[in-house]
């Protein structure tokens, strides 16, 4: 193999001189090494009311007056993509998500976002991989499919980790045919938390589970000769036809967590509080995604079980949850652009025991239990590549007292 760091030196200067559309690769007789990037650049309003009916700032999470404006950077992700000999592939992403959402200056730090290897078995009817490293798991489609491809502002809130949505260090493994994809995954726990509490008792808890995870992916109809069915929320107008089935199950095995302040008083050292406390989270989901030209469409249903294991049996206790939406899209022609409008209906329930919760919006780009509709329309300058949408979420708490009404603008771009 002919790759010296020469390449490298050039690589770089390519980035800082190069024009923001063109995709940046590295090729040689074994080694294919490409530069990603992925930024999300957002502005966006709020008018909301918490449970009391007061003022709420759904950036920050609080019972405040929301600034005029709040500009964010959603997505900023960086790093790099290869194949070696064809059959080997690996990642290493930075991100920095997030920064200045809820304040001048914050998150600017980076972390590691992906860094994986991969193993390429390929055959005449299917194909299999086996993979390692840090990656979302191949389960939870709202988490792992990027929401880089949604005709919305917003992801969907199926992707929420109180719904198991694992990205963790593990192994996988795939086996995909044309119509038909299996993957199957184990890695840390979604926590994974070093250690836990039981100091009353002389000890530290450090066993936990881990995350294991299976999706079904099927192609039930498709008019293309090769079909073309995935699992994303727009196909952007172009011209086919095709129908794809999910399912899923997965469980997040004895995630530690941390004390419980069962009285309010500020501290866990009380009887009943400092015991050892684990969470089963278990899931299951099925989503069915639809391609009719230029209409899009997706509907999803999730289920999550949480089980709050403990040493003192007065506070085990269980959660269960379901979230459903229903979501489509269809693409016009604007000049030599497209154009999609979208709505999207959810209904999230975070305690299907109480049916009358009454809860915040909270800090995530949705809300919390609750009814929930979306508007918006998206305008691609470059397919996926370069983009601006515009949305209006309105919420309704269960319990009928908070409510949000949200304004967002962003600005996609990705190579």
């Amino acid at each position: 193999m002919t790759f010296v760091s020469r390449t490298l030196i050039a690589l770089a200067a390519v980035t800082v001189s190069a024009p923001l559309a063109s995709a940046l690769e590295v090729v040689d007789a074994d080694l294919k090494l490409g530069l990603k990037l992925q930024l999300q650049v957002r502005a966006e309003k709020g008018w909301a009311e918490n449970t009391a009916g007061n003022r709420y700032d759904t950036t920050t999470g609080t019972s405040a007056e929301p600034d005029d404006l709040d500009f964010s950077v959603r997505r900023a992700r960086i790093g790099f993509v290869g194949v070696y000999k064809d059959v080997y592939r690996f990642a290493y992403i930075l991100r920095n998500d997030l920064q200045d959402k809820t304040a001048a200056s914050a998150n600017r730090t980076p972390e590691t976002h992906v860094a994986y290897l991969a193993r390429d078995f390929k055959g005449e009817s299917a194909n299999q991989q086996v993979r390692a490293g840090l990656d979302y798991a191949f389960f939870n489609g709202a988490s792992m499919n990027s929401a880089g491809w949604s005709p919305l502002v917003t992801a969907r809130a199926t992707e929420q980790t109180a719904m198991l949505a694992p990205r963790g260090v593990g192994v996988g493994y795939k086996y995909m045919t044309p119509k038909l994809t299996l993957g199957f995954d184990i890695q840390n726990n979604v926590g994974d938390s070093t250690n836990t509490n039981g100091t009353n008792q002389g000890v530290t808890y450090n066993g936990e589970g881990m995350v294991y995870s299976g999706r079904a992916e099927f192609i039930a109809f498709d008019d293309g000769e090769k079909p073309h069915m995935k699992p994303q929320e727009s196909f952007m107008g172009v011209p086919g036809k095709g129908v794809l089935i999910t399912f899923e199950a997965g469980i997040n095995r004895d995630d530690n967590q941390s004390p419980l302040d069962l009285n309010g008083d500020g501290d866990t050292t009380d009887l009943n509080e400092n015991g050892r406390y684990s969470t089963n989270t278990r899931a299951i989901g099925t989503e069915i995604f639809v391609h009719w030209d230029r209409l899009s469409a997706v509907a999803e249903l999730r289920l999550a079980k949480a089980e709050r294991n403990s040493s003192i049996p007065a506070t085990v206790a269980e959660t269960d949850r379901i979230i459903y939406l229903v979501q489509a899209a269809y693409a016009l022609n604007a000049g030599d652009k497209i154009v999609e409008p979208a709505f999207r209906l959810t209904r999230i329930d975070l305690n299907d025991d109480n049916d009358n919760e009454n809860t915040n919006y909270g800090t995530a780009e949705y809300g919390t239990s609750g009814y929930q509709s979306e508007i918006g329309a998206t305008l691609y300058l470059n397919k996926n590549a370069n983009k601006i949408a515009m949305g209006l979420q309105h919420w309704i708490g269960e319990g009928g007292t908070a409510k949000a009404d949200i304004v967002r603008a962003q600005w996609s771009f990705a190579f």
